[in-house]
């Protein structure tokens, strides 16, 4: 009993004494992980660079909807119920709206924001700049005095009040509008009230149109495109005086149906001569496919008849790699273009239809087409050269298998019409007085060898070439008449061709970031003999 009473005390001792060691020791471990701690905070400090904003207060506060508030300061922060009040560079930031100030007021509330000094607001890609801003950030509507408006698509408005009331709406009272950044732009529109919608319009009220300082015109209403995308609406009009029609208006209706599509309408008034109509479609269908079209058309009260031009022109890609082309064209008189659109020129008397259709492969072309040029010989007399059809086929230089020969052809048929029209009056219609036609067929072949052997810098290129043409008509020996005989014209031209020595120079360095041209002088001398040809005279010579 003694025995296992003096082990228990034994134990009891050794316990007693152990557990200060034990806990000395533990004290001992923590000490020292806290200082090995201490020392990677202290080495992490030192590797990285000290922030620059360790003044800066910051704080989220999740709104009603779910978005955080972001509110930013490098000054002070002070509290007062619901009511936020941050100093020097404060921000606000909620939804994709920012506001920054001197000074800002924020309600947690009811979104409500007071800023004052450098006030700054950003929005759907806007910047607005102002004296002092009232503002709901939830509702996105507010006020600004002395606004200064910059907006994405390179527009500048300012004015005395701002009203934002909409999410991209705005209203400016005393307000200006431009797109130069000049300290006098170029161009300026005052008005009293602007209301404009971001990336849409804007509509002025009592408008005045300045070129740097001197006014041009006023308008008591005008609606202005504020995008940089094509927008339907009208196109300023313009009006003047002269001794030839009078006092002249015009205005012109832009209509933008889709990206590819659009169209103008309007009209023209002349004093002296009435109203011109005039009508536009375009179109771009890409990989230059397009279609434009226009008509203009006057009952002219000083000539006393009617008068027009038109014009329609097409590119159409089709399969197999053809392409079809149309141009055709319509005039009323030889006066027309000199009257209405140049005075400078007497007239321009050629008008002309054609169409087309081609096709490309390896160096070969071939194409069929109509071509009618119409040319005014007098106030009521047409000459007419028409060609119905044309077929063309011809081979750019193309290598001989290997030899260092190479050859290159043109092929032409065409059946041609001359025809004269002639009218009794400029009020009535052109009729066919005289018509002639015949055939032609065109042949030509070439032979080229390019020579090097003479000498490195010089290429001397022989050449042969024959050429038959057959008319199916000819001039009579005294030329006052077409009759009804063949003509075959053949003739020969031999010739060589001397090119060198060539001096070229590239200008602009590769490394630098810019167009770089190249500027060649390469002198050539060229000989040519051509066969004699038997009565050319007898011709009928109506293109080249």
């Amino acid at each position: 009993m003694k025995k296992d009473l003096l082990s228990y005390l034994a134990v009891l001792l050794i316990f007693t004494l152990a557990l200060p060691a034990a806990a000395t020791a533990q004290e001992q471990e923590q000490q020292e992980q806290q200082q090995q701690t201490a020392e990677q905070s202290d080495e992490a400090s030192q590797e990285k660079p000290k922030r620059t904003l360790m003044d800066l207060l910051r704080e989220q506060i999740v709104g009603g909807l779910g978005a955080a508030i972001e509110i930013l300061s490098r000054g002070s922060m002070e509290t007062s119920g619901d009511w936020v009040t941050i100093r020097d560079d404060a921000q606000v930031s909620y939804r994709g709206t920012t506001v920054m100030a001197d000074r800002i007021s924020f309600n947690q509330a009811t979104y409500e924001l007071e800023a004052e000094g450098n006030v700054v607001l950003l929005t759907e890609g806007t910047r607005i700049g102002g004296d002092s801003m009232s503002f709901n950030l939830r509702e996105s509507t507010g006020r600004i005095d002395h606004a200064l408006v910059e907006t994405g698509e390179g527009f500048i408005l300012a004015g005395e009040t701002l009203q934002k009331y909409g999410p991209d709406r705005y209203r400016i009272e005393h307000a200006q509008l431009t797109s130069c950044t000049q300290p006098t732009p170029h161009w300026l529109l005052r008005a009293a009230l602007i209301d404009f919608q971001v990336k849409k319009a804007a509509s002025l009220r009592h408008a005045r149109f300045n070129v740097g300082k001197m006014p041009v015109f006023y308008t008591p209403w005008i609606r202005l495109p504020m995008n940089t995308e094509r927008a339907s609406g009208l196109l300023m009009p313009t009006w003047g005086t002269s001794d030839f029609h009078g006092f002249f208006f015009n205005t012109t209706y832009f209509w933008a149906i889709n990206r590819s599509h659009d169209a103008t309408v309007g009209f023209d008034h002349y004093e002296k001569r009435g109203f011109r109509y005039n009508a536009e479609y375009r179109n771009d269908l890409g990989n230059n496919n397009f279609t434009n079209t226009f008509i203009n058309y006057i009952d002219d009260d000083l000539a006393g008849y009617a008068r027009y031009e038109a014009r329609f022109r097409a590119r159409q890609a089709l399969p197999l790699g053809f392409t079809a082309t149309g141009d055709l064209q319509y005039l009323s008189d030889r006066e027309y273009r000199r009257d209405f659109i140049n005075r400078n020129v007497w007239y321009s008397p050629i008008y002309r239809r054609t169409g087309s259709l081609y096709t490309s492969f390896d160096v070969y072309s071939m194409s069929v087409g109509y071509k009618d040029t119409n040319r005014f010989v007098g106030s009521n007399k047409i000459s007419s050269i028409r060609y119905t059809p044309t077929f063309d086929f011809r081979g750019r230089e193309k290598r001989i298998f290997n030899l260092p020969v190479y050859y290159d052809f043109k092929t032409n048929y065409a059946f041609i019409t001359t025809a004269t029209l002639q009218r009794p009056s400029e009020s009535e219609a052109f009729e066919e007085t005289y018509t002639k036609s015949y055939h032609r067929l065109d042949l030509l072949g070439g032979l080229k060898a390019p020579i090097t052997t003479f000498s490195p810098w010089l290429t001397f290129t022989p050449s042969f070439a024959v050429r038959h043409t057959d008319y199916s008509k000819r001039y009579s020996p005294s030329k006052d008449r077409i009759v009804n005989r063949r003509y075959t014209r053949r003739y020969y031209d031999v010739g060589g061709e001397v090119t060198g020595p060539v001096v070229s120079r590239i200008f602009g360095r590769p490394d630098q970031n810019a167009t770089r041209f190249k500027h060649i002088i390469e002198p050539r001398l060229t000989y040519t003999w051509r066969s004699d040809i038997d009565k050319e005279e007898r011709i009928i010579v109506v293109d080249s």
